[in-house]
């Protein structure tokens, strides 16, 4: 009838070929708690009304398939007792569990009233567990440290070989998150995160608006004062300096008036002077590259400190405005060097580059905070000046300074 019957060393088993499915086979086995020897079987004979006749060391047994007990259905699982923490609870308090407990113990037992031995047991944690547990014979297992969730314990049965039964759910129950996990709190948190870099967001805007206002005042009143510088000036060369030089040589035209005249030299000298820190007639006269080697040169002449430069020319590159800034930048650092530095000896560089012309201006002086005062934690008019003007020209600006003297770099884009 389609039945394998197999005598081996631990005992006798037989199953039937149409039980067979793609992974499991129903079998039933015989063990000495049935009646085999502790040896095994050794051979086997079937006679003719079908009665198996197996030999073994110990004696004879006598097997009628006819007379055998199909055992089909494993017997059912209950589950009697669950534990947290090792303290016995309640069924009922499983119901919602806070997220600290998350020890938790299953017992179960099942009634069976023969081949208790053969009963096998697997289980499954549904919202924990990947997979079912491997077949086993324990009556209990604990899970710890489970996460907030929503779980379900389930558990299997059969005979040893056999099928498995139906799952069957022993115990339903959830374990609460912690508040810093719950929904409200994360969203409350998100909003917080969220008005925080808003906040931030909205400072900077605003922070950067207000440095380009400031950066547009700073250039509109630099362009006004150069206006106004150049007015002046205009007016002392030719309204004041003309009615000096007009009273100079009348009073030359006649006698005993040397020392007046002398005197309205000075003064005439002196508004020219004036005149020309005002307005740098030579931008207009010789171009940019021209301008700075006079004006180095007359720094050199004028002061102590030796003054030398090593220029690329540079006409024709910038507009006006750009040109008077830069004009405006140099003067003003030697100012700095001459009136400050303590320098002997001080050095203009002009290098054209690509995109760029580089100004190196070095002296060999007691040098001085630069840190501070790039930071705009320390202000000194005349350096102030000179950075405001770099940046109107969208250039960049750095000062190394240090008690063997002082070098900026300052990169100007064409």
């Amino acid at each position: 009838n389609d039945t394998v019957y197999i005598g081996h060393n631990k005992g006798f088993t037989y199953f039937n070929l149409n039980d067979i499915d793609n992974k499991n086979i129903a079998y039933t086995n015989l063990t000495p708690e049935d009646g085999i020897p502790d040896e095994g079987v050794q051979v086997i004979k079937v006679d003719k009304k079908g009665v198996f006749w197996m030999g073994s060391y110990q004696g004879l047994v006598m097997f009628d398939p006819s007379l055998r007990q199909q055992v089909n259905h494993p017997p059912k699982v209950y589950l009697t007792q669950t534990e947290l923490f090792s303290e016995v609870v309640s069924l009922d308090t499983l119901t919602e569990l806070n997220y600290n407990q998350n020890h938790l113990t299953f017992k179960w037992s099942t009634i069976a009233f023969n081949k208790i031995n053969q009963i096998e047991f697997t289980y499954f944690l549904d919202g924990f567990d990947e997979a079912w547990s491997k077949p086993t014979k324990d009556l209990k297992t604990t899970y710890k440290k489970l996460p907030p969730g929503h779980y379900q314990f389930k558990i299997k049965t059969r005979y040893n070989g056999q099928v498995w039964s139906d799952e069957n759910i022993l115990t339903s129950f959830y374990i609460d998150a912690p508040f810093y996990q719950k929904w409200w709190f994360i969203l409350m948190i998100f909003l917080i995160i969220s008005a925080i870099i808003a906040n931030l967001v909205y400072s900077v805007i605003i922070t950067k608006k207000q440095k380009n206002t400031l950066q547009k005042f700073s250039k509109e009143l630099i362009k006004s004062q150069e206006k106004e510088r150049s007015k002046i000036s205009k007016d002392l060369h030719d309204s004041v300096g003309q009615l000096l030089l007009f009273v100079r040589n009348k009073l030359k035209s006649t006698t005993d008036n040397n020392n007046l005249v002398n005197e309205l030299d000075l003064a005439l000298n002196e508004v020219r002077s004036i005149s020309r820190q005002l307005h740098p007639y030579q931008l207009e006269k010789f171009g940019l590259t021209k301008a700075i080697e006079l004006l180095v040169e007359k720094a050199n002449d004028n002061s102590e400190i030796f003054f030398s430069d090593e220029l690329d020319n540079i006409d024709n590159l910038f507009n006006k405005d750009t040109e008077l800034s830069i004009y405006r930048i140099i003067q003003e650092s030697i100012n700095n060097v001459i009136k400050h530095s303590n320098a002997k000896s001080a050095k203009i560089e002009i290098e054209k580059q690509t995109k760029q012309i580089k100004l190196l201006i070095r002296d060999n002086g007691t040098g001085f905070d630069a840190k501070n005062i790039l930071s705009g934690k320390k202000h000194t008019f005349g350096l102030t000046g000179i950075i405001e003007r770099v940046k109107i020209i969208n250039g960049g600006i750095t000062i190394e300074s240090s008690e063997n003297g002082t070098l900026f770099k300052i990169y100007i884009p064409l």
